[in-house]
């Protein structure tokens, strides 16, 4: 089973990119786990306020990637696609080297003006030895 990573962040952008993915592979007879990946960050300096707001953030993050999963399965029959998903706070950048560090993921697609953090997630995979496509659409 081939592994793709996807960061998103549930722009119109962030959905051209995903489904750049699924439009190359969905035709392909293989296995393909598709990880989408959010990131999300607590600004409050209060922690008892943080921990409510994680919460809360959390939830939303794993609702909107619920929804997406559902999206892109409606869009693409294929059977042999499956898909995990990643909510963790953090940096986008920080969440990728982890995932990077813990499990295999044979490559990492980012759109071109998908994250301001690009620059910095491109420095991690190529210090993790991870392939990566860079979508321009």
């Amino acid at each position: 089973m081939k592994r793709i990573l996807i960061p998103i962040n549930f722009t119109e952008k962030s959905k051209l990119n995903t489904d750049f993915v699924i439009n190359w592979i969905k035709d392909i007879p293989s296995a393909y786990d598709i990880c989408l990946v959010h990131g999300f960050l607590v600004n409050e300096t209060n922690p008892a306020y943080a921990l409510v707001q994680n919460d809360q953030m959390k939830k939303e993050s794993l609702m909107l990637l619920d929804h997406e999963c559902k999206r892109i399965k409606d869009n693409c029959q294929n059977s042999m696609i499956s898909f995990k998903t990643y909510s963790q706070m953090g940096s986008i950048e920080n969440i990728i080297g982890y995932i990077l560090d813990s499990e295999h993921i044979d490559l990492v697609v980012l759109g071109k003006d998908s994250d301001a953090h690009t620059e910095a997630i491109m420095k991690i995979l190529v210090l993790e030895g991870c392939p990566v496509l860079l979508n321009f659409t």
